[in-house]
């Protein structure tokens, strides 16, 4: 037969070389928040929080505001064009560096010119707002709502080419010590987090060079109860174990898995803590025999089904949660045995069952299951008697010309013990993409 081997290490690594939606763990737009200052009486200040717009709703106000590409603004109450009025307000810092509220002010104009148009980043970068934003932070140290708010403006001017500009400017090393210096408050570490998960996408090394992934985890240990500092965090964690076997052993020491299980365990309702969470712990079972020993034992799987079972809608949860479990079972029996008794095969079949139309979950779903059937006889036995066979049959019919699910339907059938050649809906699939009749068998 020319189709691979099952038990061919080549073959396992072949086809779980499959899409993994990086999207959603980099580049995922949370449409979490902006906060715009307003100058009150007194001098003082107060927040203006923008929280959770959903998707739709924000695609609206970007199409509203194309025409706010810094064309006017206000400052200290006068209309100025757009480009005047950002000179203006960074002229104003530079000005009024000892005023923490009109920092904090301006901090909230910048922010919100890089919210209202993502084209206004760059020229906000340029003109020289990234530097004043890290200066105001670093002159304030102390004051935790200066480290706050400039988390919070570094955070929606962090484009591409902005983070050149943040970095070169000592913006990340001034978030890893305002995160050190401000333990004690949620907020700091909150959109300290959040920015870091923006930037470790281009520098991650600068990052953990600082100590960057054990004031995450620091800051996920003080704040359990707080569901952004987790989500945020668990974000963080997940870009920064990415491709990365230094920073997965980093994490892991620590202490970085457990910060992760125990906000899974804690917020088990959040679909983003859930999510997150599961990235990250695929990132960090990924070729680390030491992690994937770490995570089970530590309660990992128990995180995972529960995780897959309470958010049953979600697909980008249910492929990752599969690909989680997947990078645990593949060649390592006590873990295949583990899963199994906690009703992961359960799960994945249900995700299945859910998400008949998502090739991702699908492909994912599939590979799960022939790296749990894995020469595992219970395991073999477990899904043969389910209804694991039917949904990947059906899998594969329904997707005849995706090549990669074609190849994960075929290795979980086979790792169960179910002949390919003599399944006519396979035979089917594999005619169907014109490949010649020697090949099926």
């Amino acid at each position: 037969s020319a189709l691979p081997v099952g038990n061919s290490k080549d073959h396992l690594l072949e086809i779980s070389s499959f899409p993994m939606s990086e999207a959603t763990l980099i580049d995922d737009v949370d449409w979490a928040e902006t906060v715009i200052m307003e100058s009150v009486g007194g001098g003082s200040s107060r927040m203006v929080s923008l929280l959770r717009r959903n998707d739709a709703v924000m695609r609206d106000d970007r199409a509203l505001l194309q025409d706010d590409m810094l064309t006017v603004g206000t400052i200290g109450g006068e209309i100025l064009p757009g480009l005047q009025q950002l000179t203006a307000t960074i002229s104003q810092m530079t000005a009024t560096l000892e005023d923490s509220n009109t920092q904090i002010r301006c901090f909230g104009e910048l922010a919100e010119l890089g919210w209202k148009n993502w084209r206004n980043r760059g020229s906000i970068g340029k003109a020289g707002g990234i530097e004043a934003i890290v200066k105001a932070m670093s002159h304030h140290f102390e004051c935790a709502q200066v480290q706050s708010c400039g988390c919070v403006a570094l955070y929606w001017l962090a484009s591409w080419g902005n983070q050149e500009s943040i970095a070169d400017a000592g913006g990340i090393e001034r978030i890893v010590l305002t995160m050190k210096r401000h333990v004690e408050s949620e907020d700091v570490q909150n959109r300290a987090c959040q920015v870091l998960a923006e930037l470790v996408g281009g520098h991650r090394d600068s990052i953990v060079r600082v100590g960057g992934i054990k004031a995450v985890v620091v800051a996920m240990r003080h704040h359990l109860q707080n569901e952004e500092v987790q989500r945020h965090g668990c974000k963080a964690l997940a870009g920064l174990a990415s491709y990365s076997p230094s920073s997965q052993v980093l994490i892991a020491n620590e202490g970085g898995i457990d910060a992760v299980i125990s906000a899974m365990t804690r917020h088990l309702n959040d679909e983003d803590v859930q999510r997150h969470g599961l990235w990250t712990l695929a990132r960090l079972a990924e070729s680390n025999l030491a992690n994937q020993r770490f995570i089970t034992t530590s309660g990992g799987v128990e995180a995972m089904v529960a995780a897959m079972r309470r958010h049953l809608h979600n697909t980008d949860l249910q492929h990752v949660g599969s690909r989680s479990l997947a990078r645990l079972a593949r060649e390592n029996a006590v873990n295949q045995d583990s899963i199994a008794k906690l009703g992961g095969i359960v799960a994945i079949v249900s995700a299945m069952s859910h998400h008949k139309w998502h090739d991702h979950v699908q492909g994912s779903c599939c590979f799960a299951l022939g790296c749990l059937a894995y020469r595992n006889v219970n395991n073999q036995r477990i899904i043969k008697e389910s209804r694991a066979p039917d949904v990947v049959k059906e899998a594969s019919e329904r997707f005849v010309n995706n090549d990669w699910l074609q190849r994960c339907a075929e290795y979980a059938l086979e790792m169960a013990g179910i002949p390919v050649e003599c399944d006519d809906s396979i035979l089917k699939a594999w005619r169907d993409l014109n490949i010649p009749k020697q090949v099926v068998g």
